[in-house]
Order: structure tokens, then sequence, then C-alpha cells
């Protein structure tokens, strides 16, 4: 049987293109009026351990900077620690003292599933609890070639996907002996632009021509209905959400796989507009920090509801593109991942109600 397929129509594009631009116009005005950059980092977090991917440069960097100024505890997950080191020591810097930043480097490779295996099987090991995992590593290759993962799957798919989803579900049992935790993960307007093969999710076949910016809006619309997917499945006495923020339109080095000319040009418009990515940082660390976000990720679980929960960038609750919201395609996308990362999914299903015992 043919898996499901979701094209997204010309008026849904529209529609998609016009919220975007407005974003653009308006979010630094927005985010002034609402004031989260006082109230993004909840005082609770102090004295929690948290996991950050993606910590050593732009929006993943300014999270991790300001949960550990904030007292938290974190683990600073990257392909590179020695730039992850050199980050600890000047925070420690600005804190004055070395003692009032409490970090720690693991490497892991969100390209490779070994190498997410590995990491999570070591943190497990350990018996630590973990009161919130960060997925903010993600990549956009914007006007590069398809490129493939050791594994054989686009690099899209696997760095803003399909690792995630494998890092977060090995995670489960740390999560769950935070006894009230959460998974954030840092997603994307751009899944409202997003088609979603959930037969070819690597753009491996003859029905859909690879283009990098059709991959990254399919990553993030996957990423977001296996948010919810997730958060609907997990029993309520784990004590675990699942929640997805989308930052903002962030100055980021996207552009990096275009020509230098291109880059430039990108570059001296895109700092008129876009966000800072300490701006960019302001929702998710309110998504991993306040217990309002909490209280409405447990709504959308009670309820069962399809959309959510998803965050804006100001810190309101965001909407989820109509197509996102289809629940029997995201059940296929989650047979279909599971299947990938060499899981299965009766087994999975078990572990996730063991949760709640």
């Amino acid at each position: 049987m043919a898996l499901a397929h979701i094209r997204v129509s010309l008026w849904q594009q529209i529609v998609a293109c016009i919220r975007i631009l407005w974003e653009i116009i308006y979010q630094r005005r927005v985010i002034k009026r609402r004031g989260i950059a006082e109230w993004a980092c909840d005082p609770s977090i102090r004295g929690k351990t948290v996991i950050v991917t993606g910590p050593t440069s732009g929006i993943g960097l300014e999270i991790a900077k300001r949960l550990a100024l904030a007292g938290a505890h974190v683990v600073l997950a990257c392909r590179r620690p020695d730039a992850a080191k050199r980050l600890i020591a000047e925070w420690q810097g600005e804190a004055g003292s070395a003692s009032d930043v409490s970090c720690e480097v693991r490497q892991v490779d969100l390209e490779s599933l070994a190498s997410v295996r590995a990491f999570a099987h070591a943190w497990e090991a350990e018996r630590r609890p973990l009161h919130v995992l960060v997925n903010n590593a993600g990549i956009f290759s914007m006007g590069a070639p398809q490129r493939l993962t050791g594994e054989g799957l686009e690099e899209h798919i696997a760095v803003n996907c399909v690792c995630p989803l494998l890092l977060s579900l090995l995670l489960l049992p740390s999560l769950r002996r935070a006894h009230g935790a959460r998974i954030v993960n840092v997603s994307s307007t751009m899944h409202a632009w997003g088609d979603l093969d959930v037969g070819d999710l690597s753009f491996k076949g003859r029905r859909r021509r690879f283009n990098a910016t059709a991959a990254y809006n399919q990553s993030k619309l996957a990423q977001l209905m296996l948010t919810n997917l997730l958060q609907r499945r997990l029993p309520a006495s784990a004590r675990i959400d699942v929640i997805a923020v989308h930052p903002g339109e962030v100055l980021t080095n996207v552009a990096r796989t275009l020509p230098k000319a291109i880059q430039r040009l990108q570059s001296a418009v895109m700092h008129a507009v876009l966000l800072e990515p300490w701006q960019g940082a302001l929702a998710p660390l309110y998504c991993a920090t306040h217990p309002a976000v909490g209280e409405h990720a447990r709504e959308v679980r009670e309820r069962g509801l399809s959309s959510g929960p998803y965050f804006d960038f100001d810190g309101s609750r965001g909407e989820v593109a109509p197509h996102g919201c289809n629940k029997r395609v995201a059940e296929e996308l989650w047979r279909v991942v599971l299947d990938t990362v060499g899981l299965d999914a009766v087994d999975v299903a078990a572990m996730i109600s063991a949760l709640g015992e």
C-alpha cells in the first residue's frame, strides 16, 4: 500500500508567505512589546539538568548560555567539544566565578544514528535525571545539492527530525526520573510550506526533484507532526511534555553554501530585518522553563488535540498549518521513522506505556 504524500496547495503557500513576511517586518516590535526578554528564562530552572544540542553557535549558543547563567546544569551536546569548552570558559568569566556556571560537554553527531545511540546509552548508564532536552541542532543547506548521511538519510530529515526523535525516545527513562520534564523541539514556521512524502523522506524516488528548501520544509513539518504525536502518546503520569517552538526569523548562517557575493548581499539585507540569535533564543528558553508551557502541553494531551503544543517567537501559542494536523499521516510517519532508526513500534509503545507505571 502506498504511503501518504501531502502536497501543499498554492493557496497554502501564499498564506505561509504572507505570514513569514509579516514576521520579518514586525517580529522585533512584537518581541519588544511583549517584553519576553524579561521573563523568558524562569528562575525555576536553577539546579535542573538540561541537555542542549547544537550549543556552539546561533540560537543554541544563546539558549545554553542563558540557562547556564540562570543556574541550570547544562550539558552541551555537540560535534566539537573543544569549541564548547571555550564557550564555558567565557561564560565562567562573565559570571565572575567558575563555580557559578555548571556545565559539561558530551560529543554527539546529529547526522549519525550510531552517534546518537552511543550518546544516549552513555547518559542512561549513569542513571541521572534529565529535566529538559532541547533539540536545537538543525541544518538548512540553502542552495546545496542533495547530500546523504553515512547511513543513507537525506541530511535535513536526518538532523532536523529523525535523529532528534531517536535521541528523545532513548532519553525518556532519564526524563521520567526527573519527575517533571520537557522535550523542546526548535521548529520553524517554514513547516507550513512543507510537502511530505512519507514513503520517500530522503528524495530518492522519481516523484519529486530534490531542492534544499523543500527538504528543510519537509523536515520541519515531520518534526512538528511527531512532536504532537509523542505528546499525545506519553501517559500523563510520566510527567514528560513534548513541545515545539518557532524561534522567529533569525539571522543564521544558512547562506553558507551559496556563492560569496550572494552571502555578502544576504548578510547586509538580513541584518536589517531578522532577529539576532539572542532574540531567537527567547521563545525556546520560555518553553524550556516556564510553568505555563507545561499547562498548555498537558491540555493538548488531555483533549487529544492534533495541533500543538506549538509556541511562537514571542511566547504566544502558535498555529500549526492545517496539513500538519493530520493524525493518520502522523501515524504513518511515526512507523516509518521508527523503522528507519531500527526500533520496533510495538516495543516503543510498550516502553512509553511503562513510563506511566
